[in-house]
């Protein structure tokens, strides 16, 4: 009985790894909360869409498409339990990967949403630092020649271990 639970644990714990792959590695990352105290997560991810509920500890996870098809959904419940049984063992280690693919999508939800923010921040540094025209030519004129120069150093560096 012990190794159906090990089992059963490495394959959920293969599918949370997967999971927070495909998190981190997702181009967009929209968050949606629901419910009174904000206790429903949901990540629409690339092509999934991930449903947090943290009042009822369940994982949901659905192909993000106009038609989903159910074959392809995933339902876990993650409710902590306590005691010493193989199954309240198996339900703890449930309950952590939940919270850490939880924190992992909050993470990466922060992440990208501060991206345009520092961006931004960086634009208003340059434009006080240096007038119109320098920051207008920096953008327009010297990306190309920028390329360029770390491509030749690339090849430089090559070219010495060569």
């Amino acid at each position: 009985m012990l190794l159906v639970f090990e089992k059963l644990y490495r394959q959920e714990r293969k599918i949370f790894n997967m999971l927070a792959t495909k998190i981190k590695k997702s181009k967009k990352v929209v968050r949606t909360l629901k419910g009174v105290h904000d206790v429903v997560e949901d990540y629409a991810l690339d092509d999934i869409l991930i449903h947090f509920d943290r009042e009822a500890n369940v994982l949901k996870v659905t192909e993000n498409t106009s038609k989903p098809n159910p074959d392809h959904n995933y339902y876990l419940s993650c409710r902590y339990a306590s005691g010493s049984e193989n199954e309240d063992e198996l339900q703890r280690a449930r309950h952590d990967m939940f919270m850490w693919l939880l924190n992992i999508a909050r993470q990466t939800y922060e992440k990208k949403l501060d991206k345009p923010k520092l961006f931004a921040k960086a634009s208003k540094v340059l434009s006080m630092l240096f007038p119109d025209d320098y920051v207008n030519s920096v953008k327009k004129q010297n990306i190309e020649r920028n390329a360029q120069a770390a491509d030749w150093l690339k090849n430089q560096k090559k070219k010495q271990r060569a």
